[in-house]
């Protein structure tokens, strides 16, 4: 895989999960974090069944890079904590990290019950049952190492998020210091955490290390990348856009004299000319 599809791939998610967090603005109105908390809980499924299926091969600039495909949705993971802790609080995006832990805790607990021969198989299925054992049993390992992965970091992002909030004041031009400090040290915890629990003593170790070094290099990357998507998420959520806030600056009376592009709004001078 290029250097450039993998940006390109990252790049995809991320704006899925952006676009997201805009409909959620809209359509859930007071439960925005509960919306987006499930959501970002079903991310950590895909996160899992994509780290447990699929090890890709990364050219960065020269180098191979081994790392696994779940490596697409974390960094995605810590885009939706950050947007919650940025506009609703750490509490909110506590929810967030609970949401995916429980998910986690269910597919570990039901999984396993659902491809057992409690629920037999139809007869003409039986070799499709056998591949899904043989994917559970590789994936077990990697379900508990993920889980434990997951709660670690993804408090660790919470609270250094929140303190940095406040060492910065919270305002909009250090939104990439307390976005890359706390998404970088959760990152850096999840890399280790997941790969030595899931795969040590299973794959040689100079690939463990090496896909080690790969997932942090890799995520600090895709960190600067959602970085861009945080500051037009806060664009969009500042100027009321997402939230219906700044259309309804225009029913109070406000800036009623010119017409705005963004809600299809014509002021009374603009209505005059027309």
């Amino acid at each position: 895989m290029s250097f450039w599809a993998f940006l390109l791939m990252m790049a995809i998610s991320l704006g899925i999960v952006a676009v997201i967090c805009i409909v959620s603005e809209r359509l859930a109105k007071g439960y925005v974090p509960i919306m987006i908390a499930a959501v970002l809980a079903g991310v950590t499924i895909i996160a899992d069944i994509t780290a447990s299926a699929k090890l890709i091969e990364l050219n960065f600039f020269g180098w191979e890079l081994v790392t696994t495909a779940g490596i697409f949705a974390f960094p995605v993971i810590l885009l939706g904590f950050d947007y919650l802790n940025e506009f609703y609080g750490k509490d909110a995006a506590k929810i967030g990290v609970w949401g995916g832990f429980m998910a986690k805790v269910y597919m570990a607990l039901m999984l396993p019950l659902l491809l057992s021969d409690f629920l037999p198989a139809a007869g003409f299925a039986l070799e499709l049952q056998d591949a899904s054992r043989i994917a559970l049993a590789q994936g077990a390992r990697i379900g508990i190492a993920s889980i434990i992965a997951y709660f670690l970091s993804g408090f660790t992002n919470v609270y250094v998020y929140s303190y940095v909030n406040k060492l910065t004041k919270g305002t909009k031009k250090t939104i990439w210091i307390r976005n890359n400090v706390s998404s970088n040290v959760a990152m850096l915890f999840d890399s280790i955490l997941f790969i030595l629990l899931a795969f040590a003593f299973t794959l040689p170790w100079p690939v463990v290390f090496a896909m080690i070094w790969a997932g942090v290099i890799l995520k600090w990357l895709c960190n600067w990348l959602d970085t861009i998507f945080l500051y037009a998420m806060y664009w969009f959520k500042e100027n009321g856009i997402i939230s219906g806030e700044h259309h309804k600056k225009h029913k109070d009376g406000d800036d009623i004299s010119h017409s705005c592009p963004h809600c299809g709004y014509y002021g009374k001078e603009d209505a005059k000319i027309s």
